[in-house]
């Protein structure tokens, strides 16, 4: 009979932190980002139809859709391929929307 292992050191390696703390300094940003395109089409939504309860709706549900439609996309690819693969397909929608977001703007 196997001994259970003892839990992992609080923390982590060192080269877990190392590969961790950058990753989660781009999901930080990129959330950040996202909530900025939020706030910023919601302020041009203003000018067409008024500060009123619709106009933030609409873009709290098409702000809601994205995400669950990019989950749902996202979700079947990340399924199908290697880790480090989904990583860089995530990068590139990143940049995607990037590059969009400062397009439109």
């Amino acid at each position: 009979m196997d001994s259970p292992r003892p839990p992992p050191a609080p923390g982590g390696s060192p080269a877990w932190r190392a590969a961790t703390i950058p990753a989660l300094v781009i999901f930080f940003a990129s959330g950040s980002a996202a909530m900025i395109y939020q706030v910023a089409w919601q302020r041009m939504l203003v000018i067409f139809s008024g500060a009123d309860v619709h106009a933030a709706t609409v873009v709290v549900a098409a702000f809601m859709a994205g995400l669950g439609c990019g989950s749902l996309a996202g979700g079947q690819v990340a399924d199908r391929v290697s880790r480090r693969r989904s990583i860089t397909l995530f990068a590139a929608a990143e940049l995607a929307v990037a590059g969009f977001g400062s397009r439109n703007a």
